[in-house]
C-alpha cells in the first residue's frame, strides 16, 4: 500500500504533442520518456507522486519557444510507464538513467525541473549528472520523511512498520534512507538551486523550504492562494522559469 501510486495513470497530452519517445528498464519496471522539440538543450522534467508528465503541459510550449527541448518522464507506476510500485529510488534511478542516455549521446542537458518528489529525487542525483546544470524545484516537500511519518500515523501505520519498509527498499539500492534527506546533497548544485513554492502549499509545508532558502541564500519565488498543483500552470511561475534559464 505504501509503494502504490493511487493516481492519475494514464493521460494523453492535449495541449502539446510528443515529438517521439524513448522507453527504458528499470528495477521496477519500464519507464517512459515523452521528447518535445527539434533541436536545442534538453530540459528535463520530473513530476511528483501519483501524477504523470502532463502535469507540465502548460509549461512546455514556453520552453520550446525558447529553443529548448523537454524530456518528460513518466515515472515508473505512473503515467504511461509500467511498474505497479514506485519510490524516490525509483524515481532517482529513472532520472539517472535519462542523463546517463544523453551524456553517452552528447547531447547537454541545460535543466532539470522537478516538482513535489519529483524534485528531491532531482536532488538526490549523483554530482556528476548534476554539474553545470540549473535545477529548479518546484512545491518540493524537502522534509519528505517527516511528513511521511506523520501522514502514516494518521492512517494508524506505526513508524516502525514505515522505517523496516524504508530500510528494505534503500538496502536494495545499496544506500540508506537517511542519506536521502535533503541535507545530504544540497552542496552538489547550491549556487544553480531555485525553489519555487506556494505560501498555501498543505502537502509541503511553506515554512520547510523558506527555512531551507534562508540558510542557505537559495533564491525563493513565492506564490500565493495556488497550493502544491496549480503553480506548475500559473504564468507566473512560467515566467519565472524562463528567466531563470535564459539567466536575467
Amino acid at each position: 500500500m505504501l509503494l502504490r501510486p493511487f493516481g492519475k495513470r494514464v493521460k494523453h497530452f492535449e495541449r502539446v504533442t510528443p515529438h517521439s519517445h524513448w522507453s527504458f528498464n528499470t528495477r521496477q519496471g519500464l519507464v517512459k520518456v515523452h521528447l518535445f522539440g527539434d533541436s536545442g538543450p534538453w530540459v528535463v522534467t520530473s513530476h511528483g507522486w501519483a501524477d504523470n508528465s502532463r502535469c507540465f503541459e502548460t509549461m512546455i510550449p514556453s520552453l520550446l519557444e525558447q529553443g529548448f527541448r523537454v524530456a518528460a518522464i513518466d515515472h515508473v507506476a505512473h503515467g504511461k510507464s509500467g511498474g505497479k510500485h514506485a519510490h524516490l529510488l525509483a524515481f532517482i534511478e529513472a532520472k539517472e538513467a535519462l542523463l546517463a542516455h544523453f551524456k553517452q549521446q552528447e547531447q547537454k542537458v541545460a535543466a532539470i525541473i522537478g516538482h513535489s518528489m519529483g524534485g528531491l529525487a532531482a536532488l538526490n542525483l549523483k554530482a556528476e549528472y548534476l554539474q553545470g546544470l540549473k535545477v529548479i524545484l518546484i512545491a518540493m516537500p524537502i522534509r519528505m520523511f517527516d511528513l511521511m511519518f506523520v501522514q502514516v500515523e494518521r492512517m494508524g501505520i506505526s513508524r516502525k512498520m514505515l522505517t523496516l519498509v524504508l530500510e528494505r527498499i534503500s538496502a536494495q539500492y545499496q544506500t540508506s534512507w537517511q542519506q536521502l534527506q535533503y541535507q545530504h546533497h544540497l552542496h552538489k548544485c547550491a549556487d544553480r538551486l531555485f525553489l519555487i513554492h506556494d505560501t498555501d502549499d498543505k502537502f509541503a509545508p511553506i515554512e520547510h523550504i523558506r527555512a531551507v532558502s534562508e540558510q542557505q541564500g537559495t533564491p525563493l519565488y513565492l506564490t500565493q492562494n495556488l497550493g502544491h498543483n496549480k503553480l506548475l500552470r500559473d504564468t507566473g511561475v512560467i515566467r519565472q522559469i524562463s528567466s531563470i534559464l535564459v539567466g536575467t
